[in-house]
């Protein structure tokens, strides 16, 4: 369920497709080291009626990561989003790992044939 990959130094980023959460990828073993969940980082509901209001379809899914070395900046946007937001990264403060991994992982479900 990745999509949208970008090395940042020597880290694979993934955006998980359909959530607002980034995985950080250690290149070599394929681990994740650690998560970015960027909820809120678009008002979804201005943005989607300001969007209804000129014509336009309403703002999807977080999909775009770009990394500038020169200036060592982040950015992220997402599918029909009205703007493209630089971000830099700070510890949660109240987010756990589990409850990251709750938030980022997505639930497959398996249906088996009988």
């Amino acid at each position: 369920m990745i999509n949208e990959l970008e090395m940042i130094g020597n880290e694979l980023w993934a955006n998980v497709y359909g959530t607002d959460c980034l995985a950080r990828i250690d290149k070599t073993s394929g681990s994740v080291t650690g998560w970015l969940v960027l909820n809120g980082i678009l008002e979804r509901q201005s943005a989607a009626a300001e969007a209804k209001a000129a014509g336009r379809e309403g703002p999807d899914v977080l999909n775009g990561i770009a990394w500038d070395p020169d200036g060592k900046r982040i950015f992220v946007t997402g599918k029909l989003w009205p703007a493209m937001f630089e971000i830099q990264l700070e510890p949660a403060r109240e987010l756990t790992l589990k409850r990251a991994r709750r938030m980022c992982i997505p639930r497959i479900n398996i249906f088996r044939a009988r």
